[in-house]
């Protein structure tokens, strides 16, 4: 994570009660007895069984199981028993994924992309865990702590969700939940909560994609961060570089220990970083002009002070806040003759009326 989820955050109640009766499924099916709801949310089970679309999924994964043979059914029951966590995977790269059959694999996908796209929505399931979805992904973006504002913690770049005008709460649009580990290679995180987490379109639709956080594209095991618990404060810089005819802003790690770089690089190969916010500061002296002061020096100066403290205390509320401050606190340690020529482009910019001037590409 960029801006780090702030502690004392339940997790959703629905995809807990979901994953928990998914391994409780697997570990009955393995054992050849019955559900033991003792483990579940009241009436959990039922509500899934009362769903005729759900309990055919979860006997499509009871028929898988079953046509295992002994040795083939203790080796699941003993893998889903001891299997790493989402956590430990995401933070020990020593740590295995749990080998399924294929057979079984296939149904537990079928079973956990149901269970996430149609049974988290249905009113028996979440009057069992006692919340939905929405409740879970309201407390998540709400602006105070525990809450995390509705801005990407991913990217800081974009919204989860844009807020409307007059619409209640549980009607508001919400932002996808990404499956960190990708459900179609992990389906037994499916439908886990450690796994899912409220990220902007563009994180989830159009970067990541299914991106595979724990293996590069050739096949190797690499590093990321456990996005619940680290987070790259400090750890990134922007600048600008003022040799070229249009300055322009580099984006550059300086991670601390230097055994975060390989977590950084994850984090930057699988959600697009650095290209994006290049791409947003590549006419910064535009950008620079609509924030700043350009009058003169000393006003160019002082609210480059006052807007890098402004922004980053609104981090969580508006994207590209914390972007925005560190680029001005970048400024803030430049040479006054380099500040100058900077303001001096910035100014040029500027039509009569004091406004920014707009560039178009063709």
């Amino acid at each position: 994570m960029l801006l780090p989820v702030r502690a004392g955050l339940a997790p959703s109640a629905v995809f807990r009660g979901l994953n928990a009766l998914v391994r409780e499924a697997l570990l009955a099916s393995c054992s050849g007895r019955t559900i033991d709801e003792s483990t579940l949310p009241y009436g959990l089970w039922n509500a899934a069984q009362a769903n005729l679309a759900t309990d055919a999924c979860f006997q499509a994964l009871a028929v898988a199981i079953r046509a295992l043979d002994d040795e083939g059914r203790l080796q699941l029951y003993l893998g889903v028993r001891t299997a790493s966590s989402v956590r430990q995977l995401f933070t020990d790269p020593i740590a295995a994924t749990q080998e399924i059959p294929e057979a079984v694999n296939v149904e537990l996908r079928n079973l956990t992309t149901h269970l996430f796209k149609s049974s988290s929505t249905l009113a028996g399931i979440t009057q069992a865990c006692g919340e939905t979805v929405m409740d879970h992904y309201n407390r998540y973006s709400a602006i105070h702590p525990p809450g995390n504002g509705n801005v990407c913690g991913i990217c800081a770049t974009e919204y989860l969700a844009q807020r409307r005008g007059r619409i209640a709460a549980n009607e508001q649009w919400r932002a996808p939940y990404d499956h960190l580990l990708a459900k179609e290679k992990y389906p037994q995180f499916g439908i886990d909560p450690d796994n899912l987490m409220p990220i902007c379109n563009t994180c989830n639709s159009k970067a990541k994609l299914a991106k595979d956080l724990l293996h590069n594209l050739a096949g190797q095991r690499r590093m990321c961060f456990d996005p619940w618990t680290e987070n790259f404060q400090g750890q990134v810089n922007l600048n600008i570089d003022l040799q070229d005819i249009s300055p322009g802003v580099t984006w550059s790690m300086s991670p601390q220990p230097l055994t975060n770089q390989s977590k950084l690089a994850t984090w930057d190969e699988v959600y697009r970083i650095k290209e994006r916010i290049e791409g947003e500061f590549s006419s910064v002296e535009v950008k620079l002009a609509e924030d700043l002061d350009c009058t003169d020096l000393a006003a160019f100066k002082h609210s480059l002070t006052a807007k890098a403290h402004a922004r980053k205390q609104f981090e969580r509320r508006t994207p590209f806040n914390y972007w925005r401050h560190l680029l001005y606190r970048s400024l803030l340690r430049m040479a006054d003759t380099d500040l100058e020529q900077l303001r001096t482009l910035c100014h040029a910019t500027l039509d009569p009326n004091g406004d920014a001037e707009t560039t178009y590409g063709i």
